[in-house]
């Protein structure tokens, strides 16, 4: 399967190792849980431009054992209809193919991802 490229508003140009100068040599040391927050770009209704991005931000990331994505990420926040026959055909089970996906992709990296709600 291919996938889009980036395209010219993507947070390509994010470096997520600079955030190490913030964290501390003890909280290293200590083994602290690192978490980031990833505000990358939505595009609604395109699945699979999301789980790219999710890829391509979990391939960059050396520094955080958690990367949060906001809570409307892989849909969009127009993904609704606000109809909710409608709405609740669009959802996703965790058995769901594209669920286990974004898993594979955290997992290969040793890494957690988690869209928070």
């Amino acid at each position: 399967m291919s996938f889009p490229k980036l395209n010219k508003y993507s947070s390509d140009h994010y470096d997520f190792n600079s955030a190490t100068e913030s964290i501390a040599k003890s909280d290293i040391e200590y083994g602290y849980m690192k978490i980031g927050l990833v505000s990358g770009l939505m595009e609604d209704n395109n699945i699979e431009q999301q789980i790219f991005q999710i890829e391509h931000y979990v391939s960059k990331n050396k520094t955080f054992d958690l990367l949060c994505f906001g809570e409307s990420f892989l849909h969009g926040f127009e993904g609704l209809t606000w109809n909710y026959d409608e709405d609740i055909k669009r959802a996703l089970k965790q058995t769901d193919k594209k669920i286990k996906q974004i898993c594979k992709i955290a997992k290969s990296k040793r890494q957690i991802v988690d869209g928070f709600q």
